[in-house]
């Protein structure tokens, strides 16, 4: 597997790729980009080959932030780690939309970040080969012949709005509609859509899930509505599309939005008509299937700007589920945690893991941008690297256990109108973190993600006296 570094500066990503060839042999491949774009390129082609991926925090085409917010993927087949000279306000503030494994600042010894990048790459490898016996676990999702558990028994919480979601599952399944279900990413589209499919009469037939982003826009109309032998260069031979491949049953098209505008009119007349014209054959196939659909864009918005027709957005929203972000959900936080902390522990032969009670109100703070996927992520690893069958607050991600001191300084920074400088930002954080553990300086680097030697130095540098 290949490890990435992207940084303008040359000599240090060369120094630290040698360093980590030397320490982490099982590292087949390691290559270095001065240049954001390129890196780019080269990750979309190369996606299943990458394991860890290092990205400098300040450069010049483009800042690590928004390079990541590019590259990060929801499936976590790779881990992504920022590097930067100092955490202050404005990295504070941005880590909170990103999906990272960890920060590392570059003033550490190689040592230090060397074992944290180790630890992504061990977590990366681990992902990739677990994912058969993770697949195994998971089939009680999406069959009842051998378990008691379904799609909609994974729909785990006991807040009025997941209840209530349930509800209306069990009402929709009973139609043919079409369904469009919409939320923020990682709120669970796809779980609901099979909950769909599998409470309906339907569910005895072909349930097919198309990511409409991941399919070129060149090919999505063959892959939709195959073709005839010879309609194109290249055809050799006659293709199924996958909607006639799925006749009789339900079709779940998620990211529907990113379907190209000129297939949009083909889906329409499919949803009108209940026909489908396949490429190269003049006459019309008569098919029977359930279309579920889903978003997390503003559909309205994307009409708007006449990326989605209206009319298919009429067609497929005849039923509509939106799902809630996590954070307007907290009761359900404590329960979805302890769920994925059970399940990875099954998974993980780890048996009766002690989770620390300071844990639960970090938790619960935490605002979970990437929510439920994000939460079920952090608990994958928290399993994964528990030691003594114990997990502690300590070791949940730098973005959680910042989170309240930078919210509450933020606050404070409204309350007062007064801008501080980065230093006199950066000394109130270090000062409140004292205060928070008690002096503990072991307590307060893990805090901010920096090592104590660093925090030792900021001490003395900013005159701080505790």
């Amino acid at each position: 597997m290949s490890l990435i570094i992207v940084d303008d500066d040359a000599v240090y990503s060369k120094t630290l790729s040698i360093y980590l060839k030397e320490k982490i042999p099982e590292i087949l491949d390691t290559y270095l980009f001065t240049s954001p774009n390129i890196a780019e390129k080269f990750i979309e082609k190369n996606k299943s080959i990458i394991s860890v991926i290092i990205v400098d925090y300040r450069m010049p085409e483009i800042s690590g932030v928004d390079f990541i917010q590019k590259i990060q993927n929801s499936e976590d087949s790779y881990q992504i780690l920022l590097l930067t000279g100092m955490i202050d306000q404005s990295l504070t503030l941005s880590i909170r939309r990103l999906k990272l494994f960890d920060i590392l600042e570059k003033s550490e010894d190689f040592s230090k970040i060397v074992e944290n990048i180790k630890r992504a790459y061990v977590f990366s490898t681990h992902i990739k080969k677990r994912k058969e016996k993770y697949n195994q676990l998971n089939l009680r999702y999406l069959t009842k012949k051998e378990d008691s558990h379904s799609f909609i028994d994974s729909i785990v919480g006991e807040s009025q709005s997941i209840i209530k979601l349930k509800k209306d599952i069990k009402k929709i399944a009973q139609s043919s509609a079409p369904c469009l279900i919409t939320g923020e990413s990682g709120t669970g589209k796809e779980l609901v859509a099979g909950a769909i499919f599998e409470e309906s009469s339907r569910n005895k037939n072909k349930y097919t899930v198309i990511n409409c982003a991941a399919i070129p826009p060149d090919l999505i109309e063959s892959e939709l509505f195959g073709y005839k032998k010879g309609s194109f260069t290249g055809a050799n031979s006659d293709k199924i599309g996958i909607l006639k491949s799925t006749d009789f049953g339900t079709i779940f098209l998620d990211e529907i939005t990113e379907i190209p505008l000129a297939i949009q009119s083909k889906l329409l007349r499919f949803l009108q008509e209940g026909t489908i014209q396949i490429i190269g054959k003049n006459a019309e196939e008569k098919l029977d299937l359930r279309v579920i659909s889903a978003t997390n864009k503003d559909i309205n918005m994307e009409i708007y700007h006449n990326n989605f027709r209206e009319d298919l957005y009429y067609r497929l929203n005849v039923v509509h589920l939106n799902i809630p972000p996590l954070r307007e959900r907290k009761d359900d936080i404590k329960i979805l945690f302890e769920y994925f902390i059970n399940f990875f522990s099954v998974l993980e032969n780890k048996h009766n893991i002690k989770l620390d009670n300071e844990i639960y109100k970090f938790l619960m703070d935490y605002p979970w941008p990437g929510n439920v996927r994000e939460l079920k992520n952090i608990s994958h690893r928290l399993v994964l690297f528990s030691e003594d069958n114990k997990i502690s607050h300590s070791e949940l991600p730098l973005e959680i256990l910042n989170y309240k001191i930078f919210d509450t300084n933020q606050n404070n920074f409204k309350e007062s109108n007064n801008l501080l400088s980065k230093i006199e930002y950066e000394k109130k954080i270090i000062l409140d973190a004292l205060i928070l553990t008690g002096g503990n300086k072991e307590k307060v680097a893990q805090i901010m993600g920096i090592s104590r030697a660093s925090v030792y130095r900021k001490i003395k540098d900013y005159n701080i006296y505790h």
